[in-house]
């Protein structure tokens, strides 16, 4: 959870979700006002966007963005396609904004998904199922304090037993409300199976991280010496350079001693020749004209291969990522999939429902 650096800050942020989720969880089981769920929502969402201000991670916000474009867009058509049948049916505006009211709905329970994904990373998944027993838990506390737990506890087992076939009265309270039809879910497929695949995922792409690490500290070694190298170039030629002055100006004033010989005693004087043949300066200058050529391309072929490696390790450091984000949001992946069934469960109205069950039973 990297979005909250301390300690004391994290449990507390944590503690602050599951109460807030496990209100939002009690407002589906209809002991709350239902719309303080799609509320909390968006407090939710609003302390995700104030923690993406205050500490931006923006691939982790892109991974959060993208999981809601890819849940939002089927609603999305199915709104447009209700938006035009409603249009070219003339309805009134009144009607329009009641039919549009479950995709606001899901709307904020998308938003809520991925702001607690971006707080916690795969342990909203974790806090969300705590939130979800506790909110389950005290409906069971509720249902058992009314028709006494001997009887609840009775008619569970028989439940087992009869493979849901034989239902008493006081377990069937326990299912009037929303959230159970998500509970079963959330806890084999989250919790369950999601998170064993996460961790055999995670086993077998190691075997590929650690070589791909090897390579990446591998060229990171040959980048750093590379970079030594080319420290010790720079300065070699700015040695170098100084030498190649020393040695120009050298032969300049030789040149131009020579050339007064030359005026003063003749080509072919004795003090001419005994001046050309004591030249030192000649081969002087053309060394050091060489070494600062040789360092030159020294350097040019070290930041080539810098170039070269810095490119490959760009490479290499995202393959990494590529290889070890499968595992990590996998829970992630699921926490998004079966709490948007959850909440699409919980968006439909009393009177939706009972028009449904109208008509499945007249059917």
């Amino acid at each position: 959870m990297k979005t909250f650096r301390s300690r004391w800050i994290r449990y507390g942020s944590a503690a602050l979700y599951i109460l807030l989720s496990f209100l939002s969880f009690y407002c589906a089981c209809y002991k709350l006002p239902v719309g303080l769920k799609y509320g909390i929502n968006l407090v939710v969402f609003a302390w995700a966007c104030a923690a993406f201000f205050v500490s931006p991670q923006f691939e982790h916000a892109l991974f959060c963005l993208r999981f809601f474009v890819l849940f939002f867009f089927p609603y999305l058509m199915f709104w447009m396609w209700s938006a035009g049948i409603w249009i070219t049916e003339f309805q009134s505006w009144p009607y329009i904004l009641r039919g549009s009211q479950n995709i606001i709905y899901m709307l904020t329970n998308l938003l809520y998904v991925i702001g607690a994904v971006y707080l916690f990373d795969e342990d909203a998944t974790t806090y969300t199922l705590i939130s979800m027993a506790f909110a389950n838990f005290a409906v069971f506390v509720q249902v058992g304090l009314r028709t006494g737990f001997p009887r609840l506890i009775s008619e569970y087992i028989t439940l087992l037993l009869t493979s849901a076939d034989d239902t008493g009265g006081a377990v069937r309270q326990m299912e009037l409300h929303d959230m159970v039809y998500g509970w079963g879910t959330y806890v084999t497929e989250v919790e369950g199976i999601s998170r064993t695949y996460a961790e055999q995922n995670a086993t077998t792409h190691n075997d590929a991280l650690r070589a791909l690490q090897h390579d990446v500290d591998a060229i990171s070694d040959q980048l750093d010496r590379h970079r030594d190298d080319l420290k010790y170039d720079e300065e070699q030629l700015k040695r170098a350079n100084e030498w190649r002055a020393e040695a120009e100006l050298d032969y300049e004033l030789f040149k131009d001693e020579a050339e007064e010989l030359k005026e003063k005693y003749g080509e072919s004087s004795p003090e001419y020749r005994n001046h050309l043949f004591n030249d030192i300066y000649t081969d002087e200058m053309k060394r050091a004209q060489s070494s600062v050529k040789s360092t030159e391309e020294s350097i040019q072929y070290r930041k080539e291969k810098i170039a070269e490696l810095e490119k490959a390790l760009n490479y290499k450091i995202p393959c990494s990522g590529v290889i070890s984000r499968p595992a990590a949001s996998t829970s992630c992946r699921s926490f998004f999939i079966t709490s948007a069934g959850i909440h699409l469960r919980s968006t439909l109205t009393v009177r939706t429902r009972l028009r449904l069950r109208t008509m499945s039973i007249g059917a």
